[in-house]
């Protein structure tokens, strides 16, 4: 009988564990939607939010299943936020499936507005219009950066950062509301996260 034993196979590793990585930067994400319970006044912001992010979550991770190299992947999931933030925020603006001239304008309008008022403004703030559209985008973009860092760069602790990023600036400048809760809960799923990604790396 032999003692040898046999060594794990880096390649199926890394297959058993693209699930629950994948699983963990999405619930990061929710976790960081809901603790922007902080910087607006209710729940209106919620579902559409998740919409944008979870789909840009489900998008990066097909094209990792099919194999699409990043460079063709990240295009590609850019142009479906665009088209994913339209359909939820700009739906009555569209020019049949896709954003029109129109819905660029309020696009651009939405981010100068604010950019104008950000210096000034206090929280909470409203939970449906500008704000609302523009953290979304920022989301999204950090689902994507994270998805990114975590498959194509093989990063750790750089995968849960685009969130972190959101999540400490919105505790620096929110209210207390849910403060402890929500500030656990992001820190105990940023920890799963980083812990599932070493496993995963580690050959």
């Amino acid at each position: 009988m032999s003692d040898e034993r046999v060594a794990p196979d880096p390649a199926e590793r890394l297959r058993s564990t693209q699930l629950p990585a994948t699983l963990c930067l999405a619930a990061l994400s929710v976790v960081t939607i809901v603790s922007l319970c902080r910087v607006f006044p209710d729940w209106a912001y919620l579902r559409s939010m998740l919409v944008v992010t979870l789909g840009t979550h489900v998008l990066a991770a097909l094209l990792r299943f099919w194999r699409v190299r990043a460079i063709i992947a990240v295009p590609i999931v850019l142009v479906a936020m665009a088209e994913l933030i339209s359909l939820v925020y700009y739906r009555d603006t569209l020019a049949g499936p896709f954003p029109g001239a129109r819905t660029l304008e309020l696009m651009k309008i939405d981010l100068r507005l604010v950019i104008e008022q950000f210096p000034t403004a206090v929280a909470p703030v409203p939970s449906e219009g500008s704000y609302a559209v523009v953290t979304a985008v920022i989301i999204a973009l950090c689902a994507l950066l994270a998805d990114t860092f975590a498959f194509r760069a093989m990063g750790r602790l750089e995968a849960v950062v685009p969130t972190g990023v959101v999540f400490i600036f919105t505790a620096a400048l929110g209210t207390d509301r849910n403060r402890i809760t929500v500030a656990a809960t992001w820190v105990a799923i940023a920890l799963l996260t980083v812990a599932v990604l070493r496993f995963r790396h580690t050959s």
